[in-house]
């Protein structure tokens, strides 16, 4: 995070923007899925507007997404992100790539507790 955001020297849009992907980790982890939201919601623009759609730090800001939906628990929008996530690690890393089969996992546990919770 800090490489990335010494390579922003001119706009301290950036790293702060990864700062509130990782403080919302630590709410979210803390039951404090709201505040997680909010960060996380607020970061997502800027994050997509210098790294681009598909980017590491894109997928990892739709996968804490995805862990305040798994942790509230709210399984649609948990359905929705797990599906993207699966997408964005499949696209780039290929089906075979073992983070590829976590995502496809984590959209399976969706579906289910989806269907049965």
């Amino acid at each position: 995070m800090i490489d990335e955001a010494n390579q922003h020297t001119d706009d301290s849009a950036i790293p702060v923007a990864l700062a509130k992907v990782a403080l919302a980790r630590s709410f979210s982890l803390q039951n404090h899925h709201e505040k997680a939201l909010a960060l996380l919601l607020a970061a997502e623009p800027l994050i997509v507007e210098c790294f681009g759609l598909g980017h590491s730090r894109h997928t990892q800001l739709e996968g804490e997404l995805l862990g305040v939906a798994f942790r509230k628990p709210d399984w649609p929008t948990a359905l929705k992100y797990a599906e993207t996530v699966h997408a964005m690690i499949r696209t780039k890393m290929g089906e075979n790539y073992d983070q590829t089969q976590v995502a496809l996992t984590n959209w399976g546990r969706a579906l289910h507790d989806l269907a049965f919770c």
